[in-house]
């Protein structure tokens, strides 16, 4: 009856495992011992009168209980086997439970809202970019977790470009990337069609105007940007390039355009310089950037409708150009610098019959510039996932990883019990995972109160890992598991526990009258 009444105060505790009472008979006494059958007698049986009844065992029925939907997040239930693991006070004393009622208390830990007690689990590993599974570790996830800013390094282009496109047809789509610094960069590809099969792709970086403004190297053409806030410029390295004293012909759409080169003397070559775009004078001018310097230097006039200039710098032993390349839509529009080389910012897409890009003929580049205040940034431009078949254009761009900087808002937990970040700046990051605990013999747990419980000898160690492996159950994120008490049935064993119990007392009357009738015939 202690049994039963246990579990109906339990019906509505979250977890609880309900427990079920077998008897067994005790010590029968011997009144004739069994004989074997002999020649003309057959044998006898043995004569026993039993001594009563004790109980057998009480075991935890570990059956699935109702999982009933909270909405809460921090709210777990397992499906299947296994237990949550909960730490004690002391470093490795670790408790079982199946209780999911679980929140985050101030300092962000995992805590059970049963006793405090935190919630053990595996925490990502920043240096590694994995979750850390050798190390089983209290969850803590306080709001004060900052998402470093990520630069982007890789920009996958997925869809179609369209084969019924006639020579010369261009197709313009954008992409934000992202610096070490989480600044945000726009950069467009421009795809133009050249062939049956070929493709002209060209990257270029956005400005509200044509302004060249760039220190200069006096060792090596290597320019970084001044003002980012008036503009966006593509910077390129040119230390690996060899460059020559020009004038020269460039070959731009099989149309040969002679750039103008001016070279002169007197510059300091431990100073540095700008090269200047003055759209009231339409010249590019040369600035020392000394300070207290003002000396402007004439260095020739933008070709803005032959697609730009080039200009030369002499220290009396090397030159080097540098070429200006402007778009014919200029002063509105894209505006970038080149070196010698144009395929700097082009590159050729070849596709077979079939549409499938063909890797060996195309010529696709590391994309690499030089934001103002932030590391060198190197993309690797993706096409694999780019097709050419007749039915428009539907080619799409992907950065990856690339993120501004943030801070923690909130975490969701899935099945696999996996936590992902969600941060002020849209994005997420898995922080972790809850680990489960599983046993050979989860009935040979001992109860220690709490809803917990602690391994002993009969349950065998436990077995600790990630949920919906290796017989452990998975993870109901936003629900909790009900007790497997039925009410029906426990009301059932109680009349059942009366019933017998009435039995076995109307026996000791009836028994006790009997004894009465024996002394009475005495008398």
């Amino acid at each position: 009856m202690d049994v039963v009444a246990n579990n109906i105060a339990n019906v509505n505790t979250v977890g609880f495992k309900k427990s079920r009472v077998t008897f067994q008979d005790q010590l029968s006494q011997t009144i004739r011992q069994a004989y074997v059958p002999q020649t003309g007698r057959g044998g006898t049986n043995p004569m026993q009168v039993g001594l009563g009844v004790t109980i057998g065992s009480i075991d935890t029925i570990n059956s699935q209980g109702n999982i009933q939907s909270t909405g809460k997040g921090t709210d777990l239930a397992i499906e299947g086997d296994g237990y949550f693991i909960l730490r004690g006070t002391e470093e490795d004393d670790y408790f079982y439970t199946r209780a999911g009622n679980f929140d985050v208390d101030s300092g962000g830990a995992l805590i059970s809202m049963v006793n405090g007690m935190r919630v053990m689990g595996y925490l990502y590993d920043p240096a590694t970019g994995e979750i850390d599974r050798g190390r089983l570790t209290e969850i803590v996830l306080p709001r004060s977790v900052y998402l470093e800013p990520e630069a982007t390094d890789k920009i996958t282009f997925m869809n179609n470009l369209n084969a019924e496109a006639q020579v010369g047809d261009t197709y313009r789509i954008s992409r934000e990337v992202y610096d070490s610094e989480g600044r945000k960069h726009n950069i467009h590809f421009e795809f133009t069609k050249r062939g049956v099969n070929e493709w002209i792709y060209e990257v270029s970086l956005p400005v509200d105007h044509p302004l060249i403004q760039n220190y200069l190297d006096t060792n090596y053409p290597n320019f970084n940007n001044l003002s980012p806030e008036e503009q966006e410029l593509a910077v390129l390295e040119a230390q690996n390039y060899v460059f020559s004293v020009q004038p020269r012909e460039v070959l731009l759409d099989d149309e040969v355009i002679a750039t103008a080169v001016q070279s002169f003397s007197g510059l300091d070559p431990d100073a540095q310089y700008r090269l200047h775009y003055d759209s009231a004078a339409g010249e590019i001018v040369l600035q020392e950037s000394t300070d207290g310097g003002n000396n402007w230097n004439d260095v020739g006039s933008p070709q803005l409708a032959s697609w730009g200039t080039s200009v030369t710098f002499s220290d009396g032993t090397k030159s080097v150009t540098v070429e200006l390349v402007a778009a014919a839509d200029a002063p509105a529009g894209d505006y970038d610098t080149t070196f010698t080389l144009l395929t700097d910012r082009k590159g050729m897409l070849e596709f077979d019959e079939f549409g499938k890009l063909i890797g060996d003929s195309s010529y696709i580049y590391r994309l690499e510039f030089q934001p103002e205040g932030a590391e060198k940034l190197g993309i690797d431009l993706d096409f694999t996932g780019v097709t050419q078949f007749a039915g428009g254009f539907s080619i799409v761009a992907d950065q990856e990883p690339g993120a501004v900087s943030g801070t923690l808002d909130n975490f969701t937990i899935d099945a696999s019990g996996i936590i992902t970040g969600r941060f002020s700046n849209g994005y997420t990051r898995i922080l972790g995972q809850v680990a489960l605990a599983g046993f050979n013999n989860p009935a040979g747990l001992t109860r220690v109160g709490d809803n917990m419980f602690k391994p002993t000898s009969s349950s065998g160690e436990p077995r600790i890992g990630v949920p919906n492996t290796l017989g452990r159950g998975k993870i109901k994120p936003g629900a909790l598991e009900m007790s497997n008490v039925n009410l029906a049935e426990e009301f059932t064993d109680m009349i059942v526990t009366q019933r017998g119990f009435q039995a076995n007392a109307r026996v000791i009357t009836t028994s006790d009258e009997m004894l009465q009738e024996l002394i009475g015939l005495k008398r």
